[in-house]
């Protein structure tokens, strides 16, 4: 429909992908939107994610961080991560921004390399420390048992990084990023 194509989606294109523009959340990729739009439009066609390591996500995201507001009571951030694509964008923008004193936490979704987690987010220019929890998630399992939160979570990843969050408690105040539901 005339518009430029990304580099990915002009890729895909060419390969014979079918693009169809699906609405989405704060710079997250969502996935489930687009496979109940996949299900409902092509039932026996097949959904192949491929976007869910671009770099021009985790700039899209650091650009949000860095037009985010941040209290200054603020102590740490909470995201969390699938691919590690919003996890290295949140990073990256805190570290553009200078928040340093800020203490960072990534959870996985789901179990995998810690080390091949940080090199992932490293290259993107993170040099920022995070910590990374693993809980020990297969990559189908949905959240367990616990709060609801009060916005929509993701329950493969944000409402696992939610749950662990608040049976963790602590006294400082914390920015939970939601990358999206």
């Amino acid at each position: 429909d005339g518009k430029l194509l990304r580099k990915t989606q002009q890729q895909s294109q060419e390969a014979g992908a079918q693009l169809v523009s699906l609405p989405a959340g704060r710079s997250a990729i969502l996935f489930h939107r687009a496979r109940r739009w996949m299900q409902e439009n092509f039932p026996s066609g097949y959904l192949m994610p491929n976007a869910l390591k671009l770099p021009e996500t985790v700039e899209e995201t650091a650009a949000e961080v860095l037009n985010t507001t941040w209290p200054t009571q603020i102590h740490r951030v909470v995201v969390s991560a699938s691919s590690g694509t919003i996890a290295a964008g949140v990073l990256l923008g805190m570290q553009q921004r200078g928040l340093s004193r800020l203490s960072a936490i990534v959870h996985l979704g789901y179990s995998r390399s810690e080390e091949a987690v940080r090199r992932y987010i490293s290259s993107y220019g993170v040099t920022r420390q995070f910590q990374i929890v693993d809980e020990g998630y297969a990559y189908r399992d949905t959240a367990r048992a616990g709060d609801t939160p009060p916005f929509p979570c993701n329950p493969y990843y944000d409402l696992k990084a939610w749950r662990w969050l608040k049976s963790a408690p602590t006294s400082d105040p914390t920015l939970f990023w939601n990358i999206g539901a």
